[in-house]
């Protein structure tokens, strides 16, 4: 069931300022009609307050905000056709499932009879039918989370915002439910934001990512692009706790990380011969031929252990066994043969 029309949001150089501490530098974005787009970035770079200005809540103290090239800065929320969904999904607790749902609509002077068809659909469309006359205190937390888009989306809005709807989640719970929140987005058609602290999140759900530092946008693209072709040392860090190295261009694709430590690159990526790597885990592989190294850290992960090593003259680097290791170990690592190395910024 699509849910409404939905609606391109631009947003362009937008501030945003509390007294004297700037939170929103200056971020432009594109988010077209139907697009899934992730929030990332550390704790107090903006990502809630983004979403709370395109919601209303707050006003931009420089820049614009479309929603389908109408101007909304001067709309108060209402009047923006904006869902939200907080995380900590704020249910009226002394309403049921279907009376929470049927809020949004009944305030707007939706009839009566509508109101039963649009609460009656989402019900259906969030798997929650069975739910209706339940009150919301009665409820799990998988349950609240689609009771809380459901209210949302049944004000038809063009633009759906979500912050943060798995945090409050057990991580079991969590990942069996992040299918079905992405499949329930999906099905309602609406333009969609989304915030979260979770890297893997992000890339498991998102069309596009938008990685933000301090406030400032430092990259955006599809999770692919992201991981594949960071632009800083930043990005490659935050989304993948990759190590960030300098290595030394030997061949078209070959770049020697440290004497003795050698691998492959894709030529179309770099062509300056002193070159930033993000070294991932899974790169290095524990007892491959290359240099001497001692395990500092090591985490067992189910079928790999993930490893810190140091290497004599160099830094710590990650890396990955698939036999049992321990602190303090000493062999080899290697490059992991089938591995192309990421090279930072272009």
């Amino acid at each position: 069931m699509r849910i409404a029309q939905p609606a391109t949001l631009h947003l362009e150089r937008i501030r945003f300022a509390y007294g004297a501490t700037p939170i929103v530098k200056d971020v432009s974005l594109i988010v077209e009609p139907g697009e899934l787009v992730v929030i990332v970035g550390p704790s107090g770079c903006g990502k809630s307050t983004l979403l709370r200005l395109v919601a209303g809540l707050l006003q931009p103290q420089d820049g614009t905000l479309w929603i389908d090239k109408h101007d909304v800065r001067q709309l108060p929320p209402e009047r923006r056709r904006v869902g939200w969904v907080p995380q900590s999904y704020a249910l009226f607790e002394h309403l049921s499932v279907a009376e929470n749902i049927a809020f949004g609509p009944r305030m707007a002077g939706v009839s009566s009879a509508e109101r039963r068809t649009w609460v009656a659909e989402l019900l259906t469309l969030c798997r929650i039918s069975e739910l209706a006359e339940r009150s919301v205190r009665s409820l799990s937390g998988g349950q609240r989370q689609r009771v809380a888009i459901a209210r949302a989306l049944a004000s038809r809005p063009r633009v759906l915002l979500l912050d943060e709807p798995l945090a409050a989640l057990d991580p079991q719970l969590r990942h069996e439910l992040r299918a079905r929140l992405v499949e329930l987005v999906r099905a309602s058609g609406v333009t969609t934001l989304f915030v979260t602290h979770d890297q893997t999140e992000a890339l498991a759900v998102a069309d596009r990512i938008v990685v933000l530092d301090g406030g400032n946008v430092a990259q955006v693209g599809t999770p692919r692009q992201l991981w594949e072709t960071p632009q800083s040392a930043f990005v490659a860090r935050f989304l993948s706790a990759a190590e960030v190295i300098t290595a030394r261009r030997v061949g078209a694709e070959e770049v020697e990380i440290m004497p003795g430590l050698r691998g492959r690159i894709s030529s179309a990526r770099a062509t300056a011969d002193t070159i930033a790597l993000a070294l991932r885990p899974a790169d290095l592989l524990w007892g491959a031929a290359g240099v001497p190294a001692e395990v500092v850290h090591a985490e067992y992960l189910g079928g790999r252990y993930q490893l810190r090593v140091a290497v004599a003259g160099g830094p710590e680097l990650p890396c990955v066994a698939y036999t049992a290791v321990v602190r303090g170990a000493q062999g080899t690592i290697g490059v992991h043969p089938e591995a192309r190395l990421t090279v930072v910024g272009s």
